[in-house]
This record gives C-alpha cells, sequence and structure tokens, in this order.
C-alpha cells in the first residue's frame, strides 16, 4: 500500500489587485533587450508553460513555485499578487494499493485477438500464450537498403549493422567515384550497435540493474512493427513491476485514449479519478499524485505513442514528459515506421525491439494456441515447412499476424495465400464466416460494406492528423446513421469500434478498425487506378497526386500491389519510371527506389521491358555502393525536429565580462540557484577568449587562436541545446577557417545549436555552397571533402521544417556540372541535403521551392 503526503508545492491564484498588477506588468514592462512581454515570453522566461502562465492571468489556481517564477519575470513579488493572507490547501492523504494497480491493469491483459475470438468460446489473457521474445537494444536509427529477398523479409525489422544510401542520379552518367577508389571501397559507416537480450536478461540487466546507455533504466522505448508483441511486451513488464516490489506503483496510459488531452489532464481527471474511485478530483489529490511522482516510485507505462494521433507524436510526448511527470521512469511503445520517421525528439530513450518469433518460438505458440486440439496446431506447422509457403512463414513471425492465421487455420483449413493480400482477404472473408453466425450476410452486402469501408480507410489516411480515430461525424458520413443498415453491420460485425469520445464533445463517439493493418487493406482494395497514387503534372505540381511519396500510404501500395490487376500494375510503374521531376532529377529517385522495392517485394513481377529493368537495378546498385555513407532511400522524415525551444541563453553582455573579477561572483551565483549557470559563464568566457584572439590575430592564417578555449566550448555545450547568436557562430567558422584540422571539435560545437538556429544554417549553407573560399585555406583534400560532409551532417539536424524551402532554393547553385567536375565533394555534400530536404517535403512544395 502506497500513502503520499501532500504538503509542499501548494497552489495559489490572484487576488482581483494582483491581477490588475500581473496585466500592469506585462504591458508597461520590457525585457533588457526591450522586448515587450507576451505569454509566450513569458512561459519562455519562468520555464512555466504557456498555458499555466495563461491561467494565472485568467485567476486559475496553478503551483506556487510556478507563480513564483512568473511573479519574478514581471519584476513582482508573490505576496503583491495573491495577497498576504491567502492560504494554502490543506495536506491530504491519498491512498494508492498494491490492489488498485492491479485492478487497473487486469483489462489491459486482454489480448487484440479477443474480439476476432471471444463468441467462439475461445478467449486469452496475454499469459495464456505468451512466448518471451528476446529484444535488442538499438543505438541508432536502421537504414535498409533494399537487398533483403522478400522471402525474408522480416529481417527488414530485424537490427543489423547496415551502410546508409544516398541516391544521386545525375552521377550515373558521369561515372564518378569517391577520391578515384572504386566503387564501394569507402569504409562501411555502420550505423547501428546492437546488444541482444534474452527475456529475463532485459528485466534483470535493464529494467532492474539499469543497465542502459542513456538512461540507466529511467527510459526505455520498446519499438516494432504492428502485432509485433509491444503492448504484451509492456504488459509482461507491469507485471514483473508489480511481482518485483509493492513500494512502487504501475501507471499504464494507452495514448490512444488521450484525444487531445495532456498527459497531466489524463493523469489527473481520469487515471486518478479511478484510482481512487472519486467523482471528483481535489487539488491536495493532484498534489498527492505529484508528490508519489517526485519521489519517484511511479512507473508511467505509456502504450501506442504512434496512436495519439497527432503530426509529431514524438515531439508531442516529448514535451509532456516534463516537470513532475519526468520523475517516473517511464516506458513506451511506438511503431518503427513513427520512431524513425524523422529527427527523433525522444533521443534520451533507450531502445530496444521484440525480436521476430523464431521459428521454435513461432511453433511453441501454435502448440499453445491449439492446446485442446494438438492435430490441427500440428498440421499448420507441417503446411508452413512446405515448399512455396516461404513468404507466409516469414510473415507470420510477427506475432499478432501469427493470432489470425491461428484462428484462420481453426476455423477452415484452406492453402495458405502466396502475398500479404492474399493473406488478409482470408482473414477478411474468415471473419465474416465467424460473424456468420451472429450477422449474417450476403455475398452483395459484404461487398458494398467492404467498398464503403475502403472508402472511410482511404479519407482517414489521407487527412493529415487522426489518422486512425475516427469521429462518429466521419463515419456517417461514409456509412450513413449509426442505426441505418451498413453502419450498424459494420459496428456490429466489429471492423469498426467505439473506442472512446472526442475531447472536443464528449457526446461524440470516436471509433476506430479492428486494427491499423486492415483499414490499410480496406483501402488498398478500393483503389482501382494507380494515379490515385500518382498524377504528375510536371508544368503545374500542385495540380497533381504525389501520395507515393507519402509515408503514410506506404503499406497500401504494398497491399494494392498484390492484387492481381496487372494492367494497373503496369500503369503505376511506367508512371514511376518516368517521372521527372524538373530539379536536377534530385527527387526522381524518390521514384525510382519505389520501382525497386516493388520488384523485389514481387519478385514473379516483371516490367514489360526487361531491359528497361535490369538497367534500374544496375543503376540503384550503383548508387547503393558509391553512395553507402549517406541516409538511407527508405528512411521517411515527414515529421521532423519542430523548434523545439530557443535553448540556454547565451548573450554576451558587459556585464558578465566584470564579473570575472567580482568576489561577490560564486555568491550570487548560488543566490539565482540556476544549475546551469557556471557552465553558461564558462562557455561566455571561451567565447571571449576566442574573440580576444581573434580581435589580435586579423589574419585569420595565422593559427595563435585559443586552442584551449575551443576544447573547453567542446567539454560544456556538449548534450545540451545553446541559444547561438550570430557573435558565437561567426567566432566558430572563424577558428574553424583558421584550424580546419579541429573540425572534429567545431562541428560537434555548432550541433549543439538550438533547433532552427538561423545564423548557424546560413553560415552553413554558405559554406557548402563555396562562398567561405576554404579551398583558399584548405590544401589537403581529404580534410575539405571531411568537412563538407560534417557540414551536410550539423545542418541536416539544426533544419526544422521552416528552413526546408529556403535550404533548397539556396543549395540548388552547387547543382551543376561545373561543381561536379571540379568540386566533386562539395557537390555531393550538397546532393546529400538537398536529398533530405526532399524526404521532408512533398514534392509540390520541392518543386517550387527549386523554381522560387
Amino acid at each position: 500500500m502506497m500513502q503520499v503526503m501532500s504538503q509542499s508545492n501548494s497552489r495559489v491564484n490572484a487576488t482581483e489587485l494582483g491581477l490588475k498588477r500581473l496585466k500592469d506588468a506585462k504591458d508597461s514592462q520590457r525585457t533588457k533587450e526591450g522586448k515587450r512581454f507576451t505569454y509566450e515570453l513569458i512561459a519562455e522566461l519562468s520555464y512555466v508553460s504557456v498555458s499555466r502562465v495563461k491561467a494565472f492571468f485568467r485567476g486559475e489556481r496553478i503551483y506556487r513555485d510556478n507563480a513564483i517564477a512568473i511573479a519574478k519575470v514581471l519584476g513582482l513579488e508573490l505576496r503583491e499578487i495573491i495577497g498576504e493572507d491567502e492560504t494554502t490547501n490543506p495536506p491530504q492523504k491519498i491512498v494508492i494499493e498494491y490492489q488498485t494497480c492491479q485492478r487497473m491493469l487486469e483489462e489491459r491483459k486482454r489480448l487484440s485477438i479477443n474480439p476476432l475470438t471471444s463468441k467462439d468460446g475461445k478467449t486469452f489473457n496475454y499469459s495464456d500464450i505468451y512466448v518471451p521474445l528476446g529484444l535488442v537494444e538499438k543505438r541508432e536509427q536502421e537504414k535498409q537498403n533494399g537487398d533483403v529477398p522478400p522471402e525474408q523479409g522480416s529481417s527488414l525489422y530485424s537490427p543489423r549493422q547496415q551502410k546508409n544510401n544516398l541516391p544521386l542520379f545525375p552521377l550515373l552518367q558521369k561515372g564518378v567515384g569517391r577520391g578515384g577508389k572504386g566503387l564501394g571501397e569507402r569504409p562501411n559507416n555502420t550505423c547501428e550497435i546492437t546488444q541482444k537480450y534474452d527475456n529475463e536478461e532485459f528485466f534483470t540487466e535493464v529494467l532492474e540493474k539499469g543497465n542502459s546507455p542513456k538512461s540507466q533504466g529511467q527510459r526505455i522505448a520498446i519499438i516494432g512493427e504492428p502485432g509485433a508483441g509491444k503492448t504484451t511486451q509492456l504488459q509482461k513488464i507491469a507485471d514483473w513491476v508489480l511481482e518485483k516490489t509493492d513500494q512502487e506503483i504501475v501507471i499504464w496510459v494507452s495514448l490512444a485514449d488521450l484525444q487531445g488531452r495532456t498527459l497531466e489532464d489524463y493523469l489527473f481527471n481520469v487515471w486518478l479519478k479511478d484510482a481512487l474511485k472519486t467523482a471528483r478530483v481535489t487539488e491536495a489529490m493532484e498534489d498527492g499524485l505529484v508528490e508519489l511522482f517526485n519521489e519517484s516510485k511511479v512507473w508511467l507505462l505509456l502504450d501506442g505513442v504512434d496512436e495519439m494521433g497527432v503530426n509529431n507524436p514524438l515531439y508531442e510526448i516529448n514535451s509532456q514528459i516534463k516537470g513532475w511527470i519526468a520523475s517516473a521512469r517511464v516506458v513506451l511503445t511506438c511503431r518503427v515506421n513513427v520512431w524513425d520517421a524523422g529527427k527523433n525528439h525522444l533521443e534520451k530513450f533507450d531502445i530496444y525491439r521484440n525480436l521476430d518469433f523464431s521459428d521454435s518460438q513461432r511453433d511453441e505458440f501454435i502448440n499453445k494456441w491449439f492446446f485442446q486440439s494438438s492435430d490441427l496446431g500440428e498440421s499448420l506447422k507441417n503446411e508452413l515447412m512446405k515448399s512455396g509457403k516461404e513468404r507466409i512463414k516469414d510473415l507470420v513471425k510477427n506475432p499478432l499476424r501469427l493470432s489470425l492465421l491461428c484462428y484462420a487455420w481453426q476455423k477452415r483449413k484452406g492453402d495458405l495465400p502466396e502475398t500479404k493480400a492474399g493473406l488478409y482477404q482470408w482473414f477478411v472473408d474468415t471473419f465474416y464466416q465467424w460473424k456468420e453466425e451472429y450477422f449474417s450476410t450476403t455475398s452483395a452486402q459484404r461487398k458494398e460494406l467492404n467498398k464503403a469501408l475502403g472508402t472511410l480507410a482511404k479519407e482517414a489516411i489521407d487527412q493529415p492528423v487522426s489518422r486512425f480515430r475516427l469521429t462518429r461525424r466521419q463515419v456517417v458520413q461514409v456509412l450513413g446513421e449509426l442505426d441505418e443498415p451498413l453502419c450498424k453491420l459494420a459496428i456490429d460485425i466489429g471492423w469498426l469500434n467505439q473506442v472512446g469520445v472526442a475531447e472536443e464533445n464528449p457526446d461524440e463517439p470516436v471509433y476506430a478498425f479492428f486494427h491499423p493493418t486492415f483499414q490499410e487493406y480496406f483501402a488498398a482494395v478500393s483503389i482501382e487506378d494507380g494515379k490515385f497514387f500518382l498524377n504528375h503534372i510536371s508544368e503545374n505540381p500542385d495540380q497533381g497526386i504525389y501520395r507515393i511519396f507519402e509515408p503514410q500510404w506506404k503499406e497500401v501500395i504494398l497491399l494494392w500491389f498484390g492484387k492481381n490487376d496487372l494492367e494497373q500494375k503496369n500503369y503505376l510503374m511506367e508512371l514511376l519510371e518516368n517521372f521527372d521531376d524538373n530539379c536536377e532529377e534530385v527527387y526522381n529517385w524518390q521514384a525510382l527506389l519505389w520501382v525497386e522495392k516493388l520488384l523485389d517485394e514481387f519478385p514473379s513481377y516483371h516490367l514489360s521491358n526487361e531491359e528497361d529493368e535490369e538497367e534500374i537495378r544496375k543503376d540503384i546498385n550503383i548508387f547503393k555502393k558509391l553512395f553507402s555513407s549517406y541516409i538511407s532511400q527508405d528512411k521517411n522524415l515527414k515529421n521532423i525536429t519542430k523548434k523545439d525551444g530557443e535553448g540556454i541563453d547565451l548573450t554576451l553582455k558587459p556585464e558578465d565580462i566584470k564579473l570575472i573579477y567580482d568576489v561577490g561572483f560564486e555568491r550570487r551565483l548560488l543566490e539565482k540557484s540556476k544549475h546551469y549557470l557556471i557552465d553558461v559563464f564558462e562557455i561566455k568566457m571561451a567565447f571571449y577568449s576566442l574573440n580576444q584572439s581573434l580581435d589580435k590575430n586579423r589574419d585569420i592564417e595565422d593559427e595563435l587562436i585559443d586552442e584551449q578555449a575551443i576544447f573547453k566550448l567542446f567539454e560544456l555545450t556538449s548534450g545540451k541545446r545553446w541559444n547561438f547568436d550570430k557573435y558565437h557562430i561567426i567566432i566558430l567558422f572563424h577558428y574553424l577557417i583558421a584550424n580546419p584540422e579541429d573540425d572534429y571539435t567545431v562541428f560537434p560545437i555548432i550541433r549543439c545549436a538550438n533547433k532552427g538556429n538561423n545564423y548557424a544554417i546560413e553560415r552553413l549553407i554558405l559554406l557548402l555552397n563555396g562562398e567561405l573560399n576554404l579551398e583558399k585555406y584548405i590544401e589537403e583534400k581529404e580534410l575539405l571533402q571531411d568537412i563538407y560532409e560534417e557540414a551536410a551532417e550539423v545542418l541536416k539536424d539544426l533544419l526544422i521544417p521552416e528552413n526546408l524551402k529556403q535550404t533548397v532554393s539556396s543549395l540548388k547553385a552547387s547543382i551543376n556540372d561545373e561543381v561536379l567536375e571540379n568540386e566533386r565533394d562539395r557537390y555531393l555534400s550538397c546532393y546529400n541535403v538537398l536529398w533530405y530536404c526532399a524526404q521532408n517535403l512533398n514534392y509540390p512544395e520541392f518543386y517550387k521551392a527549386w523554381h522560387f
């Protein structure tokens, strides 16, 4: 039993007079830089969220510490705002029992397959058929090179050491190799280092002992493809925690249930209300939960980051694991395509992936499923071992798909289909058969329903947010009202299930497909024309269709291509082969790589012109060898970093210099109580030292600049984001030009600039465009090559969506034959950045930026 006394951080609100003082101070005062105070600026300076700042200005109660910080920014004392007689909440004991955690977790133990099997009297807790999966530690984002045969397609989800690839179309005709070397002779830069754990090792080493490289077991991400057992692994972790101790509690949050709420709001108004079985949560109860977090007695299990229904879920969840919530040990699950879709905001999380079922684990699962009919289980295992079933055998290494296959096999002992589309068609047919006893349907009804579900699925996937969460309004627009035959049938059968209500309107039900993969399947089978994915209007891309380049359609396209419409498959392939971007072919490779992917996925399919197919494969193989040190052609980076704060302020003021001689400096540091202030001061002094050296040595070819200062900067800036201004960036680039051999020190410092730092981005673009005349100062070709490559990687790391178009417009000047012939390394580095931008901009946006 856990008991927490809430005492320390009570809530306060402004009096009527206090509100007037707040608003007067906001309107009349200015910062030292002369800026007017806005809610956003007050929030930034006080380290309090914008929503809490606004709440305080509305007279609402907020935590005392937050109120003090806001008052301090505005030059006020808290007593002037809340009044001398303001009282705090009395302490209130809240009790969260061990049994409460067990009760709230119990419903999470049901398998997602249960809605399919329950009416046959066959339901499972995860422990009934749980087969422990190994895990693998993943240090960096994986790069896929497309060289895996489809029969071994699950290995695409298996972490491994691998090269990166940067397609570069114009170089095909040039036959350019790197530094005169043969193709593929450049050293293989591995993209990740992994360590495998069996299930018990993971619990002991990572969770209990905290042996993880980044977070010491405090921040864990379990990632994988749909149905890979992520939720089941999270369930097992919950059980393990409760078995290990009765001094810690487990809080489970299905992130799809947030529906627009913040994590804090959900914990207070949903979880805590349920845990305490109370109709109203008081502020003192909330304070008690906060205290429990602050005492590090909470395991926060967040299931389904990918199901949050927002454009950038990693950014969103990172922004909410702050303050008191950050005191918890956090374990979350996420689809791998979302986790790897661009700049990852959860960089402090240690990443682990469930390994696929091995053959023996697959057989163990089948044995557990068919424990009452072992002959049926044996026949399924024998069927999977037959020649020609390699694809299906590979497909069911995934626990969810194996569950569906077991149920389908239980219902009818037919031949296994060849493709993923065929398998899901089998699943759909089996689903209808299973429901036949309860909801009899004709073939015409099923056809009509499938078509309508396909329309609904397409419309949902095509929307910018909440692609797998459908409001009642969306559903009835396609299927009719809830009590009309088509909509009622979809809900009765179970293709659509209510999963909650809309945050903005509690009377509005929210629905989801039985599983997102079925939504993608219904979308695929409803698409008849390849133009749905690609209809290129070269003279006006805004009028065209380019879904082929949008990551949410990837699985739909693969399922669609698995159908038997040869004419439409040929048509889409022709569109991809002949795609011309009118942007020096930077974007063309998005299309040609799709050709390769589809040819690899469906080896029985061939282009109508075999010579074209052979030529495409040859060209792509050249690229993979030539550009192995760059980014993967398979990454979908659509959700790259938003501007995540301005970083820690480093503005160098005259009074800062004076402090170095001030005997009272240490005392005032303690008074300010900012844990990073000493580092900030030392960084400022290092910049000051560099600047003094530069002032004394105007000739930047003279290498008498203070090297000790640059190494001090390297040491101090590591691991944080800093608000470098123009002054700082100029100093760093001057040092780089004077000391190019220290590029390995300077570029990591620049990489620590706050994302979207226009000064750093502008300077890096100037460098890559050759406008800093590095050739004048650097004679060694290999060193110059390294500097260009590092500049490109740092630039990609600093870019935010708002910078992409301008970057394309600026760097296109370096993509021409003259630069390719004379400055190959600079050309390659510029192409690297442009390829990155192409993956993060849709084609019409890229086209307009290129021709701006």
